[in-house]
């Protein structure tokens, strides 16, 4: 059963829209019930934590206490438990997943649920007006399982993820298409030698792409959609892009209210006249745990990074960091599979030494 619990926490993570309820002011959902729950177990147990985890978790409950008393009292509660809590879950679940046969089965059932979710009930389905589930977090996490798969299995990594690349234009979301660009132009950038005998292939497959998109995508969309994708003047935008562009508007110039630790965890909608997240990890880390927390959570990504030697790997792994400049996630369970790959494939590295022992 350890060995296939992520799969678990990613179904309870994605669902959170669902299974939630108020306790006062507070917000509660059955994903936070279950890392208490598993986290009390680990505890009672051998726990193993990388020094770097060690300092991250300190700082971020300390710097949070003290905002709380000292700066702003409008923070998020609950992440100041779960956000450490993940990271020790972290620890834990890749110290007990396998990439066997069943894990990678496991990946593939788990996809293919999500992508299912993605088409039906998603605020962006095809074929039924309901909104059980966010598109870009969905597709946040079906990124997330395709790294999670075994390294060994390229092919089918490259598979899932033209679909969910083809499927993101689909259902009119464009932060993978973002990241893939981002990546698309790093790994020409540092692997330009090995690249070079494929321009001709990439500059076919980029005109057949521009001419599809520009003749029978775009043309068929609506002239709320079209606008998505123009570029223009902010004015001329969708209400929804207006909004989002005024918002990180104000997160940029109100970060330097608190600029070293932060505005707390959970402050950047509370603290928001628009009550909105930034959808955007870099700015959201600023604003609420200032530059140190900032500088931290990078630090988290680059030790994270999978080994050169696998490019597909690293070409997922830029992809993601280019997504989450559209997206939230410290407080989303996707990001924390690509912190739990990483230690999955340095085992040796991670628990040679007990860190914290009970």
């Amino acid at each position: 059963m350890k060995k296939y619990l992520v799969f678990l926490f990613i179904l309870l993570a994605i669902s959170e829209r669902l299974l939630t309820f108020e306790i006062g002011s507070l917000n509660i959902g059955l994903f936070d019930i279950s890392i208490v729950v598993v986290s009390i177990y680990i505890f009672l147990n051998k726990i193993y934590i990388p020094k770097f985890y060690i300092i991250f978790i300190s700082y971020f409950i300390l710097s949070n206490i003290f905002i709380f008393f000292f700066i702003n009292n409008n923070v998020s509660l609950t992440s100041i438990l779960t956000v450490p809590l993940k990271l020790i879950l972290v620890v834990y679940l890749a110290k007990h997943t396998k990439e066997s046969k069943i894990h990678l089965q496991l990946c593939f059932l788990t996809f293919i649920l999500l992508f299912v979710g993605l088409l039906t009930i998603s605020d962006a389905s095809l074929f039924f007006d309901v909104e059980l589930l966010n598109r870009n977090e969905t597709i946040a996490y079906l990124l997330s399982i395709i790294y999670l798969i075994p390294n060994n299995k390229k092919k089918l990594k490259i598979t899932l993820l033209i679909l969910l690349i083809l499927t993101s234009f689909a259902v009119q979301s464009r932060q993978i298409v973002i990241g893939l660009i981002l990546a698309l132009i790093i790994f020409s950038f540092l692997n330009f030698r090995k690249f070079f005998k494929y321009v001709p292939l990439i500059i076919i497959i980029s005109i057949s792409l521009t001419y599809y998109f520009t003749n029978v995508y775009y043309k068929n969309l609506d002239e709320y959609n079209k606008r998505r994708y123009e570029i223009s003047s902010v004015e001329s935008r969708t209400r929804a892009d207006r909004v989002r562009f005024f918002n990180i508007v104000w997160g940029i110039e109100n970060s330097s209210k608190s600029l070293l630790i932060g505005q707390g965890t959970g402050s950047y909608v509370r603290l928001n006249p628009l009550k909105k997240v930034s959808h955007n990890s870099y700015l959201t880390s600023l604003f609420e745990n200032g530059i140190v927390g900032l500088i931290m959570f990078l630090i988290l990504l680059f030790k994270s990074k999978p080994n050169k030697q696998d490019k597909l790997a690293n070409f997922i792994f830029i992809i993601m960091m280019g997504q989450i400049i559209f997206i939230e996630s410290i407080g989303k369970f996707f990001i924390y599979i690509y912190f739990m790959k990483s230690i999955m494939l340095n085992k040796e590295k991670y628990f040679s030494k007990t860190f914290i022992k009970k």
